[in-house]
């Protein structure tokens, strides 16, 4: 959910350098499953699984709360304004 709603935000955000910004949100991307399987195995190892599930569940959630705070550059009606002339 979130590489699909930031990767429309980056490309509203960004006109210049909009190839960098979609690089440094993909590397972001690839870098987040090798630092969550360290992670996962020390989550478990210390609090076993439910308590690792729980503290993953609320860095999901917490990313889900960051990708519903995304908000577009312009409104919808100045959005129009602005493509339509």
């Amino acid at each position: 959910m979130l590489f699909y709603s930031s990767s429309v935000i980056l490309q509203q955000y960004f006109d210049r350098r909009r190839a960098m910004a979609t690089a440094v949100a993909t590397l972001g991307y690839s870098l987040s499953p090798m630092m969550f399987a360290p992670l996962s195995r020390w989550l478990v190892t210390t609090l076993g699984w439910r308590g690792a599930v729980l503290v993953l569940s609320g860095i999901y959630m917490h990313s889900t709360v960051a990708a519903c705070l995304m908000r577009p550059l312009y409104p919808p009606h100045h959005r129009r304004e602005l493509f339509c002339t």
